[in-house]
């Protein structure tokens, strides 16, 4: 099993909300630049999503996780890869609410990312830059999420969402070149609102009012502060309007 052995593939992480997939398509997206890059053919999408929500029905919830993972078919234990065929597998968890309606503390991670260009952007399966940057959250009380950078001190994501800041009414994303992963509900902001992606360093956060974290299964959160760094203002009509379109969303 290469996803086990080597990390051989990529996976998408989704909320299935009243018998759809809201992002679908965007994760449909993603996960075949992501295929193209590791030179593995697609699966059937039409047939994936049938399974997936085929599988969330014979449960009795409104909302769930859903992961799925695609990787590599096994050949000879070897780091060559010597097939372009894949398996998945998907996992269906109760989706348990989040605190997306509370304000978020942060920390700045002192774990840093490593540069591919090759890989940046993907949701391949090797995580383990983020499993180290996320195990500071174990250290650290009244903090809900870490703020991760680069070698560079250029802001990358958090441990394990996109960030979104905002100044004088524009929002700015990070530039993720040359690392960190494209998430699925930051795509689906752009579609929705102009976001200017900028390399944004360390010393220059002082200059932005607001930041939000995003991510597909918990949407957009806003933050309050990053602790023995910065507050922001947690009330700006722009949060309003994108939680208003969210909303909107997820119930289509």
């Amino acid at each position: 099993n290469r996803a086990l052995q080597y990390g051989d593939g990529l996976f998408e992480t989704m909320r299935c909300h009243r018998g759809d997939l809201p992002l679908w398509d965007f994760h449909v997206k993603r996960a075949l630049w992501g295929l193209k890059a590791l030179s593995l053919n697609p699966p059937d999408f039409s047939d994936l999503y049938e399974t997936i929500i085929t599988e969330c029905d014979a449960f009795n919830h409104a909302d769930y996780v859903v992961k799925l993972v695609i990787f590599r078919q096994q050949k000879n234990r070897t780091y060559q890869p010597q097939s372009h065929d894949i398996d998945w597998f998907i996992s269906v968890t109760p989706f348990a609410q989040s605190r997306a309606n509370q304000a978020f503390t942060l920390a700045c991670a002192s774990f840093k990312l490593s540069q591919q260009p090759a890989l940046a952007g993907i949701k391949h399966l090797s995580r383990l830059e983020q499993v180290m940057a996320a195990a500071e959250l174990n250290t650290l009380e009244g903090v809900d999420d870490l703020l991760v950078f680069d070698h560079n001190n250029r802001l990358i994501e958090s441990s394990c969402q996109n960030v979104v800041l905002l100044r004088s009414g524009q929002l700015f994303t990070p530039d993720l070149t040359q690392c960190g992963v494209s998430g699925v509900a930051l795509d689906w902001l752009k579609t929705e609102f102009e976001v200017v992606t900028q390399v944004i360093n360390l010393d220059q956060l002082r200059y932005f009012d607001g930041m939000l974290l995003c991510n597909a299964v918990r949407g957009f959160t806003v933050v309050k502060k990053i602790k023995e760094l910065q507050s922001f203002s947690t009330s700006h009509a722009i949060h309003d309007k994108i939680k208003h379109h969210w909303n909107k969303l997820l119930k289509s």
